[in-house]
């Protein structure tokens, strides 16, 4: 199998699991979960095994509408 360079790919083809996403963000399962039911971040669901899955370009559109500028 071929590894991926994911610096070459734009940030919608980037994909993160639960886990990956949890260890990119700093963040538990659970708070994971709470982003996801509160509809903050966008994600895809596998039907039969129950599998989540993140585009890097999602996590990103999160952050910045966390983004508090800083003062002047």
């Amino acid at each position: 199998m071929q590894k991926i360079d994911k610096q070459n790919l734009p940030p919608d083809q980037i994909i993160y699991d639960n886990k990956g996403l949890q260890e990119f963000l700093k963040i538990s399962a659970g708070k994971a979960a709470l982003l996801r039911k509160n509809g903050k971040l966008a994600y895809s669901k596998d039907s039969h095994t129950g599998k989540i899955w993140y585009k890097l370009s999602d996590i990103l559109e999160y952050l910045d509408s966390c983004y508090y500028g800083r003062f002047k």
